[in-house]
């Protein structure tokens, strides 16, 4: 067990091993710029305790039991943030805002915020179901990435990778949109009654997947020729669209 009662505990050995729980009053430093930090049970910051994830390093976290923040302030740092092994639990009365990548190894839930910085990553290889999810941001990419099927979150998506999921299925539960960047590979993307909407600007890439069922896109000014990568069942069926 881990706790940190006041004061500043800086990481600064390249592995930091918890095995229990690990609660923090004071501030949390990543003094470590090539290694990284594991942490075996729930991590709490309490809300006279601070995150340092120190944009001048590099420590890469791994969380293995959920992570509960309440402190006064977070910064994520340019590290990786990881959380392995079963269904874990961001929870807590304050958002965070991670500027890297974030990989989920299974599924992300809780009843606080989960906010990507510009330019982050997301990695989901389960579900989402977090209370506040915010992945608007310029730059942003979030990939579903699971080896069985999987439901996208509903809310609106900077860069959509869907693609990566290795069994090539994933659904809607509800009206999704992309403002960049849609891209499907080989994934078939079902929507249901819901709809995959594409803003104006937007591009939707693929290989073999397509879109079953609505899929609404942005038009430009004028008279121009819109794909609508879309199909039934195991076949693609795509309609072009002169306006």
């Amino acid at each position: 067990k881990l706790t940190l009662t006041s004061g500043v505990l800086s990481l600064g050995a390249s592995v930091l091993t918890v095995t229990g729980r690990s609660e923090i009053h004071g501030i949390l430093r990543d003094a470590n710029n090539n290694g990284s930090a594991t942490c075996g049970g729930l991590i709490t910051v309490y809300a006279d305790g601070s995150w340092d994830g120190n944009v001048g390093e590099a420590c890469d976290f791994n969380f293995m039991n959920g992570f509960a923040f309440d402190g006064g302030s977070f910064v994520s740092g340019p590290g990786f943030y990881t959380f392995l092994g079963d269904d874990q639990r961001i929870s807590g009365g304050a958002g965070i805002s991670v500027q890297n990548l974030v990989a989920i190894g299974a599924s992300l839930s809780g009843t606080g915020a989960f906010i990507q910085g510009a330019n982050a990553t997301l990695e989901i290889d389960g579900t989402s179901t977090i209370a506040t999810f915010a992945a608007a941001a310029s730059g942003n990419t979030v990939s579903y990435a699971g080896s069985a099927a999987q439901t996208v979150r509903a809310g609106v998506y900077r860069t959509l990778n869907v693609g990566a999921n290795a069994s090539g299925s994933v659904d809607i539960a509800a009206d999704t949109a992309v403002s960049a960047s849609l891209s499907l590979g080989a994934t078939r993307l079902s929507t249901g009654p819901n709809t995959m909407s594409v803003a104006f600007g937007g591009v939707l890439s693929r290989t073999t997947g397509f879109v079953l069922g609505n899929l609404e896109k942005g038009i430009p000014v004028g008279s121009p020729d819109v794909p609508f990568e879309i199909g039934t069942g195991s076949d693609y069926s795509p309609v072009d669209i002169t306006f």
